[in-house]
Formats: structure tokens, C-alpha cells, sequence
């Protein structure tokens, strides 16, 4: 049995919760696509400025209050100060991780991203931990899509709605992993992080990944 998205909370035993698309005004459609023109190149110089911290996560490397590492370290202070300077609240959870927040945490819209990435390797024809811009189109860079560009679009989808004076019932935040890319132990490890991973796979399952995305059209 699956409920409709327009219902109030979490579902219920043995239900499976599917997201529908909402209608949206096509005058904010208009709005929204201004104000994405208009930040196009500030979105841009802000992933450079993530993309420019190496972050390779490195348990091994781990020190008291550095738990994957002084690069990651670096990275999640770097990235919570400019969510301060952005206008947003930041949270250091215990090191593992952080979150970015606009409004009340609880119950809050979670995007989650992650801000380390894989070992650089060799080849690399453009500088790697920098953003080289080929066309109006294409950026490489370490982290540009995986994972630190989609983490810095969440903190500008923050500020869109900011900008667009949009009433919301629930606060959002981004949440900043350190190690995804050696088994997420931040997520499992930090309690604060837990409580919200419990929560999803409790009423969602793994559907939040397959069947939930599909019916949002990915």
C-alpha cells in the first residue's frame, strides 16, 4: 500500500511513502530561472573555492577531533564558515560530518552531499584540485560533480528560497559527509547524523533510493 505525498507525516506500518511532483506556478518557474541566470557565476566561483581544498577522507591519518584526517578537517571547517557567511547556521557534528542550516533543524529537509573525494590519481590533463572551465557548460575539477558541486547547489537552492521570500513548513540543511567514498562511517558513526538515517530507512527503505526516485523522474 503506498500513501499519497500530500499527507501529513510519516506512513504508516507496512505503508511505503511515494513522492508525486507538486503543480508549480509557472510565474516562480520564471523567478527561479532568473535567479539561477543571475548567480550562474557566483555558483560557479564557489564550487571552485570547495574544489580548491583536498579533502581524500584518511582514517588512518585520524587525530583527537579529526576523526578522517587533517584534509577532511580542514574541508568541513572551511564549508561550515561559508555557510555562516551565506546567512545559514552551521552544526559540527562531532566532527564526522556538519550540517548547513536554514530554519529549525528538527524535522528539517535533509540534502544530503559529501565533501570528500577519491585519490587524485594520474593522467590528469587540467589541474585537479582546481575548477578549469572548458565552455559555458562543462567545469572538471576533483569533487566538481561528486560530490562538492551538488553540495554547494543545495546551499544556493537555500539561498534561492531565502531570496524568494518562500514560506516553507520545515526548515532544510545540507549535510556535509567526510566518507562516503570509504564506507559513510560518518553518518554511522555520528549520533547525530544516526537518528536521521534510522528515520529514513524506518518508514522509506531503500525505496528512498529506487522506487522514490523513479517516481520523481530520475
Amino acid at each position: 500500500m503506498y500513501t499519497d505525498s500530500c499527507n501529513e507525516g510519516a506512513p504508516a506500518p507496512g505503508e511505503r511513502k511515494v513522492f508525486g511532483m507538486p503543480k508549480v506556478d509557472p510565474e516562480f518557474l520564471k523567478q527561479v530561472r532568473a535567479w539561477i541566470e543571475a548567480h550562474k557565476e557566483e555558483m560557479v566561483e564557489e564550487i571552485r573555492r570547495f574544489v580548491q581544498v583536498p579533502s581524500v577522507s584518511r582514517a588512518d591519518l585520524a587525530e583527537e577531533g579529526k576523526p578522517f584526517g587533517p584534509d577532511c578537517d580542514k574541508m568541513l571547517n572551511f564549508a561550515l564558515k561559508r555557510g555562516e557567511e551565506m546567512g545559514f547556521h552551521s552544526v559540527n557534528h562531532d566532527h564526522y560530518c556538519g550540517s548547513i542550516c536554514m530554519g529549525p533543524i528538527e524535522n528539517s529537509i535533509a540534502i544530503i552531499g559529501h565533501l570528500d573525494v577519491v585519490p587524485p590519481g594520474d593522467g590528469w590533463i587540467y589541474p585537479c584540485y582546481d575548477l578549469t572551465r572548458l565552455n559555458e557548460d562543462w567545469v572538471v575539477g576533483r569533487g566538481c560533480s561528486d560530490n562538492k558541486g551538488p553540495a554547494v547547489m543545495g546551499l544556493f537552492a537555500m539561498k534561492m528560497l531565502r531570496d524568494l521570500k518562500v514560506e516553507l513548513k520545515h526548515g532544510i540543511r545540507v549535510i556535509c559527509g567526510l566518507s562516503e567514498e570509504t564506507g559513510m562511517q560518518d553518518i554511522y558513526i555520528s549520533e547525530a547524523s544516526a537518528h536521521m538515517l534510522r528515520f529514513y530507512l524506518r518508514n522509506y527503505g531503500m525505496n528512498l533510493y529506487n522506487e522514490d526516485a523513479t517516481a520523481l523522474g530520475f
